[in-house]
Order: structure tokens, then C-alpha cells, then sequence
């Protein structure tokens, strides 16, 4: 540098000054070799590439000085172009190596040296996991149809290629997080004996145009070298998410090379399974790919389930032989399958600070610190949890007096709907039609199931329930020809109450698929064809969402409107679902109603469960404040619910119980 200095004290006209062409030579050498450098990855680890690359500019400027050349000016950036091209295609700047979740191994970047994110497939680990369907705690009806479905197709594809039926080739799992999606796919993995490959959003994702599309090559590549392999890809709907043509080039890349290799497994030992919260999340291109041939629901675990989670959460740790774990079992409604694990290992964390088994106490108190992860999901499952959180199930409805709150709407249904049933000779005497059916309309939540099932109740009749829910319970073919054999379930123990719940979904007006249109034309059909001893209770969100002609099929009558609970129903449900010798002596039900506005009639059974546990774990008493403040912590499900039956907020904008609109 000193030289440089010294010539540029000397003078242009001096001997000792280099011509340009002699400055311009080193410009583009030294640029050349920046270039060159970028390619060599521990020389981008230090650098080195950049420092070359600055000695251009000093060159370049030094010779302009010295000389005049205007091409002295412009090699330098004309250097760094090239350096920068060649940039984006090797990579940028050296990344921490990452470590995968859980006790994973560390996956190393490519090459080995951190210099990008890039996977490399020897890299990726591809062993069988150390765990199989003994492990997964009472999940026996997905696990019995994962056998049926998908084992059993892998582990003798023989049987299934002379018959014309080819293995399975991809699984979809859906549900709620926390719920074993990923924990079920790897045991599947150990039953069959294939290796195991999972990767996740991080693992493939890159900002560098082309990188994320060679990520998910890598691990198909994996794939093959480990053939038989299952592939698990978790979150797939953040690697291949429904963004509606508003991709970024390296994220359509990552989709286009994924719908790639999903196509080109065909004649390989190679199935996929992925995971998503939402169905609806997931690209449409991967949806209709062909690849996940069985997309399978994965449900927060019920009572049975939740049960043995905690018989295989305690089975290695001493326990009292005075345990009731079915007494935590139904504590833990609600709960998502991690909820349970992790109150399971609280409750073994305060016997080993008590230094002795784990008591019936121990779990009571994990009971009182934990909660459920999933509280926004459960009112898609509430059929699942009916008589884990108080509500009432199909097969015991409550009468009308047991109903809090609910004075006004049992009055009006007393009136418009029972009284004609009842009283039918009557109507019939003075030429005036008895009523044959009922539809209840109005927002999730606001107590239509608990007040069709409460009818039957009040009538004496027994139920037969159609709904969706219980087609997937069930897991039905064909609902059509389902619905056609509940219809006569309900004639054959005539006089019962059919009841159609979620009839807008049953039978939308939109028509939906080929499946709900049949379903739709087949209870346009039937709904006439039923006796007067045949009670038609339906629910729906609104009645512009049920299908014309079902709607129009002679069995509703009367319409009656369930709107959100109002304050006084608000507060009637919570004073009933507090335990007396808790409460304080007032409790300033204007408050109440006031800070619960908005809220369903889960919001408020939540809101109980919550004060309850803080007053017992505190040992404090409920006060209007303490329930203002938790209040003001739970996000109100109904709350731009507004109006009846077209005011405000059209149904379609209303959180379904899992946090999304319909």
C-alpha cells in the first residue's frame, strides 16, 4: 500500500508509473480470482473472496487516478457482477450447521463445511425410529385402520398386485397439533420394517432461488438409497401451502420438484406420509397429485386413549397402588396427546421432590398447572368429548329444566314445537296442521344439539342421530345409503326423534361433492315419506345454507332461532358450572355478563374450569374480578356474531370451534 501511495505522489508522467492496460490486467485478474475463490467454500468461510474482490476497487481507483482510463472505473463492478452471479448459484456466507429437533442427529450443511443450507443424502438419518404401535397409547381405532389400510397392503404387495390393487403410496394425517401425527407415522414406519426419513419446513426451505427444490431432491434421493423407506414430511402445508398462485419463484420450484418426486415413486418401495393442522392448507396441486391416497384424521385422544397415554407416561415410574388414573382420564378432557404426556411427567417431577411414589395427589396438582394446548379445537370435536366436558351426549339428553340459562328459548319451543306434538288431536280438531319437524338455526356453540336432543328427552322418545361427525366415527363408504339405513333405524323404533344435525352440512345449498349431493337428494326423498311418529329436529348455522328442496321436504315446520348466549345465560351457565364453596359470597353478575360478551356456551364452560382450578390451587374464593380478568384472557368464539338470520356477520365469517371460518 505504501508503494501504491508513493507512485501516486510521483505522478502520471513518471517512468515509474504503470500504464492503464498494466492497471486494467490487475483489475481483471484480481477480479478473476474473486470470482474463483467464491466457488472454493473455506476460502468463502473466511472470506477471502471478499478481500480479493476489495483489492479491485483499490486498483481500479488508483489506476484512474494515476491515468485517466475510464475502464478502470467500471472493472471493478463489472468483476462483482460476476462475483455475485456465481454467489447465487454455490450459496452466501457460511450458516451455523443446524441440529433436528428432538434427539435427531445434527444435520450438517452440504459439503460438510457450512458454508449453506443446502442437504446432502448421505447426511439425512434414514434408521428405523426405536419405536412401534405397543408404544402409541389407546389410539386402536386409527392404528387398526392404519393395519387395514396401509400395513397390510405394504407388507404383502403380492396379494394385493394379483387382486389388481397396488400398495398404498402416500397417507395425508390431518388434525389438531399435539395429537401423535408424527409419533403414529414413525411406529407405522417400525411395523412394516421400512427405514424411516422425516423431514420438516426448516429442512428443506431456502431462501436461495433453486436451493429448496434441490433439498427436496436430496431427500427423495435418501429415499431411494434406503428403499424400503417411508418418507414423512410434517407441515407440508408450509412447504406446499394453498397461497393461491401468490408463490415466490423458489417456493413454486420447491412445489413443482415435490409433485416431481411424489409422481415418480410409482415402482418404487417408497411411501410418503405427511401431516398437515389443515386440510385446506395444502397446495391443490399436492392434494390432487394421486400421491396421498388416504388422508386419515388423527383426533385429540378420548377418554380411553387419554388413559392408557397415562399408563405408558407412568409405567417406568413407582407409583402408589392407590392410583386412580380414570379419575385423571376424565380430568383431562380436552386434552391433546402431548397435554397428557407432559402432565403425566409434572406429576412425576413432584413425587421426585416429595421423594416417593407418584400419588393421586401428585397427579391432581399436574391436573391444576396444565391445560389443554387445543382450546380452540374442541367444538369441532364435541360430539368426541360430549360427556368428558359436561355435555350431553345422544344417549342421555337432559330435560329442559336442566337446561341453564336457556328459560326463554325452552319456553318457545314448550309453545311452538311440544305442545302441538303433544296435543296433536287438537290442532287436527280444528283443521290446523300439527307439527311434524323442527329446524334450530343460529352460530356454533349457542346450544342447538344440547336443545334437539333435550326434546326427545321431553318427549320420551329415543334419538337417532345423522350427522357428519358420526359418518366419520363410523367411518362411512357411502353416507347416502348411511342415512338411508338411520332413517329406518328411526321408523322401525317409531316413536323416536330423528335428528339431522349440521343439516347444512349434510346438505349444503351449495351442493357441495358428488357424495353430499347424494346424501342431499336422498333425504329430499325420505324426509316426506316419515309417519307423524317420526320427529324431525334439525340443527344448521343459518337457513339460506341448507339445500332448497331439503329444506322445503315437509319435515320443519317451525324455524327457531338459537342465538349466542345472551348475558343472563351467560352468567346462569357459569354460576352452574362453579362449585358452591369456592364462590364468594357476591358475585356481580353485570360484570360477568359484561366481560363474557361474545362468548359461546364453551367459552363460558371453559371460563368455569379455568377460575375453578386457579381458586382450588390458590386457595382462594371466586370473585368477580378473578373471573373478569380470566375472562378477559380466552378469545370470545361469537364474538362478530351479530344479528339473526342475515344481520352482521354472514355464518361463513364465524370461527367453526377451531379458530377458522365456514
Amino acid at each position: 500500500m505504501r508503494y501504491l501511495l508513493a507512485v501516486a505522489q510521483i505522478g502520471p508522467s513518471s517512468p515509474l508509473v504503470p500504464s492503464a492496460s498494466t492497471f486494467l490486467v490487475f483489475v481483471l485478474t484480481f477480479g478473476a480470482l474473486a470470482v474463483a475463490l467464491r466457488t472454493v467454500s473455506w476460502m468463502v468461510a473466511v472470506q477471502l473472496d471478499r478481500l480479493v474482490l476489495g483489492v479491485t476497487y483499490v486498483v481500479g481507483v488508483l489506476g484512474y487516478a494515476l491515468t485517466g482510463d475510464l475502464a478502470l472505473i467500471f472493472a471493478p463492478p463489472t468483476a462483482t457482477l460476476g462475483w455475485m452471479l456465481v454467489g447465487r448459484y454455490v450459496g452466501d456466507s457460511p450458516r451455523t450447521p443446524r441440529q433436528s429437533g428432538g434427539d435427531g442427529p445434527v444435520r450438517q450443511p452440504r459439503g460438510g463445511d457450512g458454508n449453506d443450507t443446502g442437504l446432502e443424502a448421505d447426511q439425512l438419518d434414514t434408521e428405523p425410529p426405536g419405536h412401534d404401535f405397543s408404544d402409541v397409547g389407546g389410539m386402536d381405532e386409527l392404528t387398526d385402520t392404519l393395519h387395514d389400510r396401509v400395513i397390510d397392503p405394504l407388507t404383502r404387495r403380492d396379494v394385493y398386485d394379483n387382486y389388481g390393487i397396488g400398495a398404498v403410496n402416500g397417507v395425508l394425517f390431518y388434525g389438531p397439533p399435539g395429537c401423535g401425527k408424527t409419533f403414529v407415522a414413525s411406529a407405522l414406519a417400525a411395523e412394516t420394517g421400512y427405514n424411516y426419513v422425516e423431514v420438516s419446513p426448516t429442512d428443506v426451505t431456502s431462501k436461495y432461488v433453486g436451493e429448496a427444490a434441490d433439498n427436496v431432491a436430496t431427500v427423495f434421493e435418501a429415499a431411494r438409497e434406503s428403499e424400503p423407506c417411508l418418507v414423512f414430511i410434517d407441515e407440508i402445508d408450509a412447504i406446499a401451502s394453498d397461497r393461491s398462485g401468490r408463490m415466490a419463484v423458489s417456493e413454486q420450484q420447491m412445489v413443482n420438484q415435490l409433485l416431481t418426486e411424489l409422481e415418480s415413486q410409482h415402482d418404487s418401495e417408497i411411501v410418503v406420509f405427511a401431516a398437515t393442522n389443515y386440510l385446506e392448507d395444502v397446495d391443490d396441486a399436492i392434494l390432487r397429485s394421486g400421491r396421498f391416497d388416504e388422508r386419515i384424521e388423527v383426533p385429540p385422544p378420548d377418554r380411553q386413549a387419554r388413559l392408557e397415554i397415562l399408563r405408558l407416561e407412568l409405567a417406568d415410574a413407582p407409583v402408589s397402588e392407590t392410583l386412580s388414573l380414570e379419575a385423571i382420564a376424565d380430568a383431562t378432557a380436552g386434552y391433546a396427546s402431548s397435554d397428557v404426556s407432559l402432565l403425566a411427567t409434572v406429576a412425576i417431577r413432584h413425587a421426585i421432590a416429595d421423594e416417593s411414589p407418584v400419588e393421586q395427589s401428585h397427579l391432581q396438582q399436574a391436573v391444576d398447572e396444565t391445560d389443554t394446548s387445543i382450546p380452540n379445537w374442541l367444538d369441532r370435536y364435541e360430539d368426541r368429548f360430549d360427556e368428558d366436558l359436561g355435555r350431553w351426549s345422544s344417549d342421555d339428553p337432559v330435560a329442559f329444566d336442566d337446561l341453564a340459562g336457556m328459560d326463554d328459548l325452552v319456553a318457545e319451543l314448550e309453545r311452538r314445537v311440544l305442545q302441538p306434538v303433544r296435543y296433536r288431536d287438537g290442532y287436527e280438531r280444528y283443521d290446523v296442521d300439527p307439527v311434524d319437524g323442527a329446524l334450530l338455526y343460529g352460530p356454533p356453540d349457542a346450544g342447538k344439539s344440547s336443545l334437539a336432543r333435550s326434546i326427545a328427552a321431553e318427549l320420551g322418545r329415543p334419538i337417532v342421530e345423522v350427522s357428519p361427525d358420526r359418518f366419520h366415527r363410523e367411518s362411512v363408504d357411502d353416507p347416502a345409503d348411511r342415512v338411508a339405513e338411520l332413517v329406518e333405524d328411526a321408523r322401525s323404533t317409531a316413536p323416536s326423534v330423528l335428528v339431522l344435525d349440521d343439516v347444512d352440512e349434510l346438505a349444503p345449498e351449495s351442493g357441495g361433492s358428488r357424495a353430499t349431493a347424494r346424501v342431499a337428494a336422498r333425504l329430499e326423498s325420505l324426509l316426506p315419506t316419515l309417519e307423524e311418529d317420526v320427529f324431525v329436529v334439525a340443527t344448521a348455522r343459518a337457513i339460506e345454507r341448507v339445500d332448497v328442496d331439503v329444506l322445503h321436504a315437509g319435515a320443519f315446520d317451525e324455524r327457531l332461532e338459537v342465538p349466542p348466549p345472551t348475558g343472563e345465560t351467560r352468567v346462569a351457565i357459569l354460576t352452574d358450572g362453579l362449585p358452591d364453596r369456592f364462590v364468594a359470597e357476591t358475585v356481580y353478575g353485570d360484570a360477568v355478563a359484561e366481560a363474557t360478551d361474545g362468548f359461546s356456551i364453551r367459552d363460558v364452560r371453559y371460563l368455569a374450569g379455568r377460575v375453578a382450578r386457579d381458586a382450588l390451587r390458590e386457595e382462594t374464593r371466586i370473585t368477580t374480578d378473578g373471573i373478569v380478568e380470566t375472562a378477559d384472557e380466552i378469545e370470545a368464539t361469537l364474538e362478530e356474531w351479530r344479528g339473526s338470520r342475515t344481520g352482521g356477520l354472514t355464518p361463513e365469517a364465524v370461527p367453526d370451534g377451531s379458530g377458522r371460518g365456514r
